[in-house]
């Protein structure tokens, strides 16, 4: 890629697949140019350009509607510590709520804009949404997640079908 910094930089990393490359799964530049990479070698990378409508739209719900550069992973690490110290026990399994995954992947999700940059690394995302759902935060990033995989799949089924 070119020199241009990204304002939008997403991936996914480690599980159980081995990486063919260190290309990340999107990157979109200020000037609308973007790139969607082939880490596993599944499907071709792919070059594709946003109007600054389309930028502006993907910043605000990422910045705006779920507050991306308020979220901070050291205060979701400790809710999800806080929520396990006050979990009950389980009626009839005498054991406490336990979030321990194996072999999941790191969300990497970076954003530059309005003169400001954030950057999360967030392990098994939708497994900890899913049993913390009262923590804001961890919907919020999800909700960043899909937004940015749908993203990428409508950006791949527009390039698949231009002839």
């Amino acid at each position: 890629m070119a020199e241009e910094n990204p304002i939008i930089r997403f991936d996914l990393q480690g599980g159980q697949t081995p990486r063919i490359n260190t290309d990340p799964y999107l990157l979109v530049f200020e000037s609308g140019r973007g790139f969607i990479g082939s880490p596993y070698g599944i499907s071709n990378p792919i070059e594709f350009q946003l109007t600054q409508g389309e930028i502006k739209d993907i910043l605000a719900f990422i910045i705006d509607e779920n507050h991306f550069f308020d979220i901070d992973e050291a205060s979701i690490q400790e809710k999800i510590k806080n929520e396990l110290n006050q979990s009950t026990f389980s009626a009839g399994t005498n054991s406490r709520r336990v979030f321990a995954l194996r072999d999941a992947t790191t969300t990497i999700i970076q954003i530059a804009a309005n003169g400001k940059e954030h950057a999360i690394e967030f392990y098994a995302l939708s497994s900890a949404s899913r049993q913390f759902p009262d923590i804001i935060e961890l919907t919020q990033l999800l909700a960043v997640q899909k937004y940015l995989q749908d993203l990428i799949s409508n950006i791949r089924a527009d390039t698949q079908s231009v002839p």
